[in-house]
């Protein structure tokens, strides 16, 4: 999981609201569900920049 500060940073991130958050990483739109952890991080399930470095050649 990524830490939601993270993919507030990204280029492709375009919007975040309570629970998920829209980007274009595929340059298409895509919705991610967010979790909140320990204390108060909240974590992007499912994002599309560590799905791409997993890639298999």
């Amino acid at each position: 999981m990524t830490k939601l500060e993270t993919c507030l940073k990204c280029p492709n991130h375009v919007s975040y609201k309570h629970g998920f958050v829209i980007c274009k990483y595929w340059k298409q739109n895509q919705q991610h569900v967010t979790s909140q952890g320990e204390g108060s991080a909240v974590y992007v399930v499912g994002c599309s920049m560590k799905a791409d470095k997993r890639k298999v050649s």
